[in-house]
């Protein structure tokens, strides 16, 4: 950080993303989720009235979404990784398959201009893939320390992400290189 500018948390800057994130929900909306403690943020901080349709790998995810009165849950089991926190495998992914959502919101790992969003294990890998391709739309949320940063396992190519939330502003210069066509930055 630059001499004299506050350090953001990075419990705050969660919420800062998850915040800005909010901004593409809408009423009547179909959402996908992955886990991750940026979106049980966003969980958290959804508008009480919000009605709309959660499906989510995340079973923390789901228990913060149960307390909305005009929302409904739906939790996809499987296998439960104790690492990642979320369920897993052939039955998660045959399940999201079926789904056609408005929107996915997924944390990440790491996110690079030339890499794109990668990720270290294999299932979840797979399985993130499969969130991407069930939606219409998708949002990275993604804490600045986690850009620049790469991965083994490629998930997809910006181009394939439709916007990219940091809790950096928009026109932030270390944001300069993921600026592709596709790729809208909150």
């Amino acid at each position: 950080a630059q001499e004299g500018l506050p350090v953001e948390l990075p419990q705050e800057a969660k919420i800062a993303i998850a915040k800005q994130a909010i901004s593409l929900i809408k009423d009547g909306m179909v959402v996908l989720t992955g886990g991750g403690t940026t979106i049980i943020e966003l969980a958290k901080l959804l508008p009480t009235q919000l009605e709309a349709t959660f499906f989510t790998i995340s079973p923390f995810v789901a228990i913060e979404l149960a307390k909305y009165e005009k929302i409904e849950v739906i939790l996809i089991g499987g296998l439960f990784s104790k690492n990642s926190q979320v369920t897993y495998g052939g039955a998660v992914i045959n399940q999201l398959s079926e789904i056609s959502a408005d929107l996915c919101l997924l944390g990440t790992s790491a996110l690079d201009p030339e890499s794109g969003l990668t990720d270290t294990d294999w299932e979840i890998n797979q399985l993130k893939k499969t969130m991407l391709s069930s939606c219409r739309n998708s949002a990275v949320l993604c804490i600045s320390e986690k850009l620049n940063t790469t991965q083994r396992l490629k998930v997809a190519p910006l181009e394939n992400i439709n916007y990219l939330i940091t809790e950096l502003n928009a026109s932030d210069k270390e944001l300069d290189e993921y600026r592709v066509n596709t790729l809208k930055i909150l």
